[in-house]
């Protein structure tokens, strides 16, 4: 298969069983960015958004059931090349040594270690090359999202040739876990905010399949973003606080956090 013949595509819910009983060589993991640790001892430090974290466990129950040999992370250093990107704290995740034998061997998580791979678009073509080096650039790989984010996976694969099985780090739990409770999680997240900023993106990746409007823009926008969740409101036994989406350059996050202590 040449790549211009690769067609990448969304693994639908229920297709989901079937593409999990196939074998890959790797499994790619989208990064979610990361966060500041804002109360106790460790305050300041970086930490996993729950959005990367969450993809960790997905990605672990995926290569626990031996559907995948290898795991590729990508960097996003969403606060500067000074602190762990979230490449780095991925891969501490995956490979963290656990009781019950469940963690990823370092030797087969594979972290792309330039820390400008911060857009999905660079990132697809980093793997594209990488695969293409080692001459098997028509293999087909295994690339778990969050399924607000698959089709635009799936657009930009198409424009660099990569030949992709896109699939949903939400319904992978629902899959191997079934206690999973999705309608609690689509419940409590932000799910309208994250739609909200994810439509225009979509959108335009549907004829700009190489990403070349968000390249052009990012020295403006920047390319290292924070993303997660915040919480609202006071706090009351018995009343959640609320979830919103935060969403906002790694380095404006930073500046507000030493601002607040100062």
């Amino acid at each position: 298969m040449s790549k211009e013949s690769a067609h990448p595509e969304i693994v639908q819910n229920a297709q989901l069983p079937e593409a999990l009983g196939k074998h890959y060589t790797y499994l790619v993991v989208d990064p979610y960015a990361i966060n500041l640790k804002d109360e106790g001892p460790r305050k300041g430090e970086v930490r996993l958004s729950f959005y990367s974290a969450f993809i960790v466990n997905a990605a672990r129950e995926i290569f626990k059931n031996g559907v995948v040999d290898f795991i590729y992370l990508f960097s996003d250093a969403s606060f500067g090349d000074k602190t762990l990107s979230t490449g780095d704290l991925m891969w501490e995740a995956l490979t963290k040594e656990r009781p019950n034998g469940s963690q990823v061997p370092p030797e087969r998580a594979i972290q792309f270690g330039d820390q400008d791979l911060n857009q999905t678009t660079t990132q697809i073509e980093a793997l594209n090359s990488a695969l293409k080096y080692r001459g098997i650039e028509s293999e087909e790989v295994l690339y778990l999202s969050w399924d607000y984010h698959r089709e635009r996976i799936k657009n930009h694969a198409e424009g660099f040739g990569l030949n992709a099985k896109v699939i949903s780090a939400e319904e992978v739990l629902k899959h191997y876990k079934p206690e999973f409770d999705m309608d609690e999680l689509k419940r409590v997240l932000p799910l309208d905010e994250i739609e909200k900023m994810e439509k225009t993106r979509r959108t335009i990746s549907r004829w700009d399949k190489k990403g070349r409007i968000p390249r052009l823009l990012k020295p403006l926008i920047g390319g290292s973003y924070m993303l997660d969740n915040r919480k609202v409101g006071e706090r009351r036994p018995g009343h959640p606080r609320k979830l919103v989406f935060e969403y906002k350059p790694g380095k404006q996050k930073l500046t507000e956090f030493r601002s607040s202590e100062s």
